[in-house]
């Protein structure tokens, strides 16, 4: 309002981007980070009005404006789309791709699955006939064991309770047999501890993989230079088409491609086992750390005493990627068949090169859409095997699911088994 009573219009003004370099401090494990020349470009915006997918959830909006879809991380795109109250509210300034493998998250259907497991074994524990637990409380480590070792005593209405400081519900008296079975089964520790033990062997032949022991009548093939490398008859059946490939499948080709490229290419490769990314990059209370210390002597040549070094990565046991760094030109490139972002193993990979000695700036490229696409959920394994193979040679990597169903497992499998590299056609 002006002095006089008039409306004065509101002044508007145009917000414009600005840029600057900045320097980045950080404290990590207690040891002083620094990030030289990081661009940054800073926008004006009203706050809440743009935000991200991770600050969306548990949040329920009437209209949202998706700008760009990021297929990497696992659940974003439903975290996004289940944001919104009404389908009418919903506005996609890019299209989602029916084309992509939306995964369901392996650790998550493993973990229902253990607690149902848990669930039944507790009722069953619980069964003494119909008596039946009282306390609502989570059983502790305590009771757990507990419920093991409760003896049950009868009491002058046939009713029965436990002596051991669990409650129970008096009722009913029970069948006497099914109260001798359940007296007989929990009547010691170590009755339980041996079928515990058992369950475990179950599991660990279950889930296959990374099995540290191996019976020496399981091993399908070994490799003869070196025989920390050995594959499983159970591994070898990953070879079949439809089926991930696993760390030993992919850890046995990559020493075939170190030894192939030292007798037929000019180039100086080092091949990194599949378990580098889980080492250095641990994760503690949901929160992921980046450890040197952990693989600083993984590898005691010196970062330019090689051409390229590759790296295959297991994301979350659900999916394979590689990076490779290429040490002439000074630059880091992310290869992912399902285009997902690299970028956090990409800035873990140049802090691991300036901690291992190369102080010079790198490129870092993580344009995985360019690369080969996969068109199906199980063969991430395979394109990286096969990109690992083109690029030793000094290609670029650019062919096609066609090509991999006709080239990709056979050639792996056939490399496997005479335990020399087989090559492919390009």
């Amino acid at each position: 309002m002006g002095k006089n009573g008039e409306m004065i219009p509101p002044k508007r003004f145009k917000l414009l981007p600005e840029k600057d370099t900045v320097e980045i401090k950080l404290t990590l494990h207690r040891k002083p980070l620094l990030f030289q020349k990081i661009r940054m470009t800073q926008f004006g915006i009203q706050v809440n009005i743009a935000t991200t997918g991770h600050k969306l959830q548990g949040m329920s909006k009437d209209i949202i404006i998706v700008v760009d879809w990021n297929y990497g991380v696992l659940n974003w795109v439903y975290v996004v789309l289940s944001r919104v109250r009404k389908l009418s509210g919903l506005f996609l300034m890019k299209p989602l791709d029916p084309k992509k493998y939306f995964k369901k998250n392996c650790k998550l259907e493993m973990m229902i699955q253990n607690l149902k497991k848990l669930e039944k074994k507790t009722l069953k524990d619980l069964e003494y006939g119909t008596v039946s637990f009282c306390s609502h409380v989570p059983p502790s480590k305590k009771t757990k064991e507990n419920l093991r070792t409760v003896i049950m005593e009868k009491r002058d209405d046939s009713a029965f309770v436990a002596t051991d400081e669990i409650s129970f519900r008096p009722c009913t008296k029970p069948n006497q047999n099914n109260i001798e079975l359940a007296t007989t089964r929990l009547k010691t520790k170590s009755v339980a501890k041996v079928q515990i033990k058992k369950e475990h062997e179950i599991a660990s032949k279950a889930r296959g993989g990374r099995i540290r022991k191996k019976n020496p009548n399981d091993i399908a093939h070994k490799l003869g230079v070196d025989d920390r490398y050995f594959i499983s008859h159970n591994s070898m059946q990953r070879l079949d088409n439809g089926r991930w490939l696993n760390d030993e499948i992919i850890n046995f080709y990559m020493k075939l491609l170190e030894i192939y490229s030292a007798e037929h290419t000019d180039m100086k490769v080092k091949c990194q086992k599949s378990y580098f990314m889980e080492k250095i990059l641990p994760r503690a209370d949901d929160e992921i750390y980046y450890d040197y210390e952990a693989i600083k002597r993984w590898m005691r040549e010196r970062v330019e005493e090689f051409d390229i070094i590759l790296y295959p990565i297991n994301i979350v046991q659900q999916h394979w990627a590689l990076a490779v760094v290429y040490t002439n030109t000074k630059r880091i490139q992310y290869y992912d068949s399902d285009g997902g972002n690299g970028d956090l193993y990409l800035r873990t990979l140049r802090m691991y090169v300036h901690d291992h000695g190369d102080r010079n700036e790198w490129e870092l490229v993580s344009d995985a859409h360019l690369g080969p696409q996969q068109t199906n959920g199980f063969d991430c394994g395979v394109f990286v095997c096969i990109s690992a193979f083109w690029i030793i040679n000094g290609k670029t990597p650019s062919y096609n699911q066609r090509y991999i169903r006709h080239n990709g497992r056979s050639s792996i499998r056939q490399s496997i088994e005479t335990e020399k590299l087989v090559a492919v056609e390009f």
